[in-house]
């Protein structure tokens, strides 16, 4: 365990075990962007941790939140328990580290210590370079898309755009965005179920 870090300190490390305070974490990305292999807790067993030791103490935010609206095809499934086995397993399981490829699961700490001597890390990070290239390719595709739509086809920067900001707002957008401040009328308390 690190008491602060570098990345270049983990990069020098050749596993890491994840053990998640809540149910998305960002160094989780960069890490598995690093190609260090990851091993993480099963979904069964993140939840038994979760329910006896609350070991994602930030999951639930707000304990009295009303239930979300229903949608066709969505769980009735609290998000905000810890008592409901269920609820637990499908919230948990939508964790991200649930949905890449090339991540190794351990169920127990046993399982784990077995799987760290067996596992051929090389290998597994050789996978996750090769998934990161793909995700890589499908994104930098995506946005180019994504491009061509905001910009009728224009491309990126080859657009003629005033150098002053109200003439550029007027001539992109039609308007100038006001400089009145907005309200500062607190008009929702989650934490105490109440929704403005």
């Amino acid at each position: 365990v690190l008491d602060g870090f570098e990345y270049a300190d983990l990069a020098a490390h050749p596993a890491l075990v994840l053990i998640p305070y809540t149910k998305s974490v960002m160094s989780f990305f960069e890490l598995y962007r690093m190609n260090i292999p990851i091993f993480a807790p099963t979904v069964a067993l993140l939840a038994r941790w979760d329910s006896e030791r609350q070991l994602l103490s930030e999951r639930i935010y707000w304990t009295k939140a009303p239930q979300p609206n229903r949608y066709p095809n969505t769980t009735t499934l609290s998000p905000n328990t810890r008592q409901q086995p269920e609820a637990l397993m499908h919230w948990i399981g939508l964790c991200d580290w649930y949905h890449f490829p090339n991540i190794t699961y351990f169920s127990s700490w046993s399982d784990l210590l077995r799987k760290l001597r067996a596992t051929r890390l090389s290998a597994v990070s050789a996978a996750m370079m090769a998934a990161n290239k793909r995700l890589l390719a499908e994104l930098r595709l995506t946005w180019r898309k994504l491009f061509v739509r905001m910009f009728h086809g224009i491309e990126p920067g080859s657009r003629l755009v005033p150098h002053d900001y109200r003439k550029a707002m007027r001539a992109l957008y039609g308007s100038v965005p006001s400089k009145r401040e907005p309200s500062c009328v607190r008009e929702s308390r989650p934490e105490m179920g109440e929704w403005g």
